[in-house]
């Protein structure tokens, strides 16, 4: 039951960082939209490490939150 409810908060967390960076995405940059699954830590360990995931450094970076000008 606590997996469960540790899951359902990141289901949401997840949700919430995926709308903030494609509304901060450069359809340039990156072309396609983040999806949830990118930001879930569960969900991620879940897929092949072949699959697009976006790091915290880079979800800085969309933010304009990294320290480099």
């Amino acid at each position: 039951m606590v997996e469960a409810h540790h899951r359902d908060r990141w289901d949401h967390t997840s949700q919430l960082l995926c709308l903030i960076a494609n509304c901060h995405r450069n359809p340039e940059k990156r072309g396609t939209a983040f999806q949830p699954w990118e930001f879930h830590p569960i969900e991620a360990a879940n897929r092949s490490p072949t699959q697009d995931r976006i790091s915290w450094s880079t979800f800085e970076k969309l933010l304009g939150l990294d320290d480099e000008e």
